[in-house]
């Protein structure tokens, strides 16, 4: 399954998102919650001169207050599918399931979750969305935010993509 092969332009994700609103750049940090605008400030302050700070970059002690939301995915192959590598405990309560070891494409009802990530990924930019509703877990009655840092190797590839997420 070839993630990018489906891009969808940011237009097309918003007419399909008509429930939420999506930010993208810059303009997350003006749309951001206190603890996700906190993450996106760390990560963009790593990135010295690249378009994105690699995951080496992070300290686990800089995100402490983030880590139970947090869900980091390995970006994997040449169709840069999403493998999650580490799920919080509180992002698992959340959806009611852990999806360590998943691929994101194979969690059903995931699609607009992996057209998100794929923007991201594509474009090397972070991407917020506030207000989406949980469509891939029991608990559809939620909603949620989310905030997307892509995160690159040595080689400034994007090879993961840390989400932090707010549910409500």
């Amino acid at each position: 399954m070839g993630n990018l092969s489906n891009l969808k332009s940011l237009d097309r994700l918003r007419a399909e998102h008509p429930d939420c609103s999506l930010y993208v750049g810059d303009d997350v940090k003006d749309h951001a919650w206190p603890l996700a605008l906190d993450l996106y400030n760390n990560w963009d302050s790593h990135k010295k001169g690249r378009p994105a700070c690699s995951r080496q970059d992070l300290s686990v002690i800089s995100m402490k207050q983030q880590l139970p939301l947090i869900v980091l995915h390995d970006v994997i192959g040449p169709n840069k599918r999403l493998k999650v590598r580490v799920i919080g405990t509180e992002f698992v309560d959340a959806i009611g399931f852990d999806t360590t070891g998943q691929y994101v494409d194979e969690v059903p009802n995931a699609e607009r979750v992996v057209d998100r990530c794929n923007w991201s990924i594509h474009h090397c930019l972070p991407f917020l969305s506030i207000g989406v509703k949980l469509t891939f877990s029991h608990y559809d009655y939620k909603v949620y935010d989310s905030i997307l840092l892509p995160l690159i190797d040595d080689e400034g590839e994007v090879n993961m993509l840390l989400t932090y997420s707010h549910f409500h």
